[in-house]
């Protein structure tokens, strides 16, 4: 009798909890859309000096913005390099990298480079914080954008360019951003709608000049050799780091890993680069999907191997510009690796095709889709021999890199308020 009581009242709190929630989440939304409102107007009308100041937490991120800083300090406009450290942030564990180790920044630029601490946007006085991941729930506090407004505009590009119509990730942050710098067309039209007032009133901006990163890329890639004349093959193969996501499609890693491993190890005139999703391993495992002893396996399986590598660099397209073939699932590496212009095997799953917007589509589509293992093989091998869709690609290369010429120039431009 008296467990059910304690049942009946757990049940009739939760229902009571329910209900306030339910009442208190349209007001917390409506106080955050005053807030942001408010804090975007103040920003706007700040007039620094120009002093751009990149925040740097992730590596992997910095080809995505590297362009942009470069032509800054060409230009000698003050720009910063504001490192976050690990142990000033509220990164996950299996995302620290930061701690006690001197960063790609600080190698490449050391006398660019700030550490954060506690207050620093006050003693820089920064005309423009740059944001180039949407997560300000991983950053300190007052560094997060709404608290950025404070001291300074606030911009965002984002560090990987948008292959969908799905904004979900990006939306909380698009409010708090003077200038949004979008990846494409798409993006600038979802933050115009989603931050109408404040487009209307001059205090929020979206600009489409093209993703900064494709312009140097491009120009790095040179003349293509013909890898059928190598020795061997060399195929990358990228699965997505989430199993189970309906709307994406989700890793094809558990289905593929066993029999791919099989046929590269059994055939030397390939050779593997296995690039996983730096947190598919770690989603597998909380998930119980899979285990960490089934992941050393894998991994010592690959290292045991004279022709299969495990990546876990930061930075990655040095082995795009060196490979042959890329295997992957949904990814924004997908158009990265299309201006090598060799051919990519995009493997879908729970027929996600039609998440993509056009102009990813039109990349897969002079491409090849497989949706088993069979089909991956049989693409695998007849690439190997006839990539029939090459000049395809090479057309469509020049039509979407049309579009991204000069665009780090014109984005500049509009953070240095053209001075």
């Amino acid at each position: 009798m008296i467990s059910l009581g304690v049942r009946q009242m757990k049940k009739a709190i939760k229902k009571v909890l329910d209900l306030l929630k339910s009442i208190l989440r349209p007001i917390k939304k409506k106080y955050l859309e005053i807030r942001n409102f408010s804090r975007v107007k103040k920003a706007s009308h700040h007039h620094q000096k120009t002093h751009i100041v990149f925040l740097c937490q992730f590596e992997s991120c910095w080809d995505k913005f590297k362009p942009l800083f470069v032509d800054l300090i060409h230009k000698n406009k003050k720009t910063t390099l504001l490192v976050i450290n690990d142990d000033n942030s509220t990164l996950p564990y299996y995302q620290k990298t930061f701690t006690n180790k001197v960063t790609i920044f600080e190698r490449e630029y050391p006398e660019y480079c700030v550490k954060y601490e506690k207050g620093i946007l006050k003693k820089l006085k920064p005309s423009y914080v740059v944001y180039t991941r949407p997560y300000n729930h991983y950053l300190p506090t007052d560094l997060r954008s709404f608290n950025a407004l404070k001291y300074s505009k606030t911009a965002f590009i984002n560090y990987y360019y948008p292959i969908d119509c799905v904004f979900s990730l990006i939306q909380d942050i698009l409010p708090t951003i003077n200038l949004f710098i979008a990846g494409n067309t798409g993006e600038k039209n979802y933050f115009d709608k989603l931050c109408s007032r404040g487009v209307s009133k001059g205090y929020q901006k979206a600009i489409d000049y093209g993703f900064p990163q494709f312009e140097n890329l491009y120009a790095d890639i040179g003349q293509e050799s013909d890898f059928r004349q190598k020795d061997r093959i060399k195929v990358i193969w990228t699965p997505r780091w989430l199993d189970d996501d309906s709307e994406l499609g989700g890793s094809n890693f558990l289905r593929y890993h066993q029999k791919l491993l099989d046929f590269f190890i059994d055939n030397d005139s390939y050779s593997l680069i296995f690039r996983p999703h730096p947190l598919m391993f770690n989603d597998l495992i909380q998930k119980g999907k899979f285990t960490q002893e089934e992941k050393n396996k894998v991994i010592h399986r690959i290292k045991e191997s004279e022709n299969c590598v495990y990546d876990e660099s930061s930075y990655y397209f040095h082995n795009f510009k060196n490979s042959n073939i890329l295997i992957t699932d949904y990814s924004s590496v997908i158009p990265e690796y299309f201006l090598t212009n060799n051919p990519i095997i995009y493997c879908e799953k729970n027929h996600n095709y039609n998440i993509f917007d056009d102009t990813t589509k039109e990349m897969i589509d002079c491409n090849y889709r497989v949706s088993n293992m069979d089909e991956l093989l049989s693409s695998l091998k007849d690439i190997t021999h006839t990539d029939s869709k090459k000049n395809a690609r090479e057309k469509q290369i020049r039509k979407f890199m049309s579009k991204q010429e000069h665009s780090s120039h014109r984005i500049v431009e509009e953070l240095t308020d053209k001075d």
